[in-house]
């Protein structure tokens, strides 16, 4: 189904590749965006594609987050192209060897972490059937630069 979508002018239905031509730079626009807020669709902000597990802003967690994660669970993470930004790790433990999280061609698990990656793909996370861990939560960094000191 189509969840994103573009509203000009009143009228609703622009998603997917659908052109707007017709439509000068004067027209009210809005943009709806399937569970997340926000101005639309960023370069630098990923989003979670399928899968029980959440998203809260720039961060997601695994499924049930932060209580173990069930057995079987797989989430998708979508990437856009030219992501500039690196993964911020929270906390990440899961069942080593077997309750995977993929970024990059990279399998993660256990307590070895994605921590300041850049993810250039889809990003992919499974469970197997038995044996689960506290899970994981991923933000992205914020990208702004701190001063400290006087």
């Amino acid at each position: 189904g189509v969840f994103d979508v573009l509203g000009i002018s009143g009228i609703s239905g622009f998603a997917g590749v659908s052109g707007i031509s017709g439509y000068g730079p004067s027209v009210d626009m809005l943009w709806l965006e399937s569970g997340i807020s926000g101005d639309g669709p960023s370069a630098d902000m990923w989003w979670l594609e399928s899968g029980p597990c959440s998203q809260l802003g720039p961060c997601i967690s695994s499924p049930n987050f932060p209580n173990a994660y069930g057995n079987n669970k797989e989430c998708r993470i979508g990437v856009p192209s030219g992501m500039m930004k690196q993964i911020a790790v929270e906390a990440f433990n899961t069942e080593s060897i077997f309750d995977v999280l993929w970024v990059n061609g990279v399998g993660y698990h256990g307590e070895s972490s994605p921590d300041g990656i850049t993810p250039t793909s889809t990003i992919a996370w499974r469970s197997d059937e038995s044996v689960t861990g506290p899970g994981w939560k991923l933000c992205l960094e914020s990208g702004t630069p701190s001063t400290f000191g006087a």
